[in-house]
């Protein structure tokens, strides 16, 4: 494995990544403890990517 893996952002992480990142843990885990539902969840991330310009 250590053969074929690779860095994801061999220079760094660009500075939106933290935030993208917080808000699919964040979700994903509500998700899954149904805290909400995986559709809302969904929601959350695409308005997080959406306020990052993506």
């Amino acid at each position: 494995m250590e053969k074929h893996s690779r860095a994801i952002f061999p220079s760094g992480a660009p500075p939106w990544y933290p935030a993208f990142s917080n808000a699919v843990y964040t979700n994903l885990h509500s998700a899954a403890a149904g805290q909400e539902s995986v559709a809302s969840a969904i929601k959350a991330v695409a308005s997080q990517v959406a306020s990052l310009g993506g």
